[in-house]
């Protein structure tokens, strides 16, 4: 990605609706997740790309680091920047704030192999992810662009 281009997130958890964000696109207060897998881009993901969910208010980030095999979780987004940073690791288990009861172990994350589990609104993620093939919100745009 470039200053030209828009972050596209490897996960967006995002608030159901009943349309399915049919109507209009998902903006910061409907996001309760993202995630970035990254391995060569570990620098600007944890940087460039969580300066930018911040400022825009998206309230949990979680970066997939795959070099060292951890994921960490940042939230309390203020001043354009994550104020509460964890790091967990394999063996142990993690979930968004939005959803407490649905941790998701640190290695399935590190493996790709996490899916939704049935307890974990497994029915409306799939299908609210499937019906957005493309997350391009337009709030992160015009940061890019500016």
């Amino acid at each position: 990605l470039d200053l030209s281009s828009e972050p596209q997130p490897d996960l967006v958890l995002l608030r159901p609706e009943p349309d399915f964000y049919a109507s209009r696109l998902p903006g910061p207060a409907d996001i309760l997740l993202i995630v970035e897998v990254a391995e060569s881009s570990i620098d600007y993901d944890s940087d460039v790309k969580a300066g930018l969910y911040a400022t825009a208010g998206v309230r949990e980030y979680w970066l997939v680091d795959l070099t060292t095999g951890t994921v960490t979780r940042a939230s309390a987004p203020s001043g354009g920047a994550y104020q509460r940073h964890q790091q967990h690791r394999s063996g142990e288990s993690i979930a968004p704030d939005a959803l407490p009861l649905c941790g998701i172990p640190v290695e399935a994350l590190l493996a790709g192999t996490w899916r939704p589990q049935t307890g974990c609104l497994r029915a409306k993620v799939r299908r609210t992810l499937s019906m957005i093939p493309r997350f391009n919100p337009p709030w992160l745009e015009a940061k890019l662009e500016g």
